[in-house]
């Protein structure tokens, strides 16, 4: 059965928990840290105006 999909906050989670580890937050580091989500949807969240105020 496939996964509805990812959230913004799901993706601000692991790009924190990158951060914390020393860890360059790249797309495929999310996606890999998060274990499922597309590149697209990733970089959607990660390049949004809100995103960007919320860093």
């Amino acid at each position: 059965m496939a996964r509805s999909g990812i959230y913004k906050s799901e993706v601000v989670r692991a790009r924190n928990k990158l951060l914390a580890s020393g860890v360059n937050p790249s797309i495929d580091a999310i996606r890999a840290e998060l274990g499922t989500g597309s590149k697209t949807t990733i970089h959607r969240y990660l390049g949004s105006p809100r995103f960007q105020c919320n860093k």
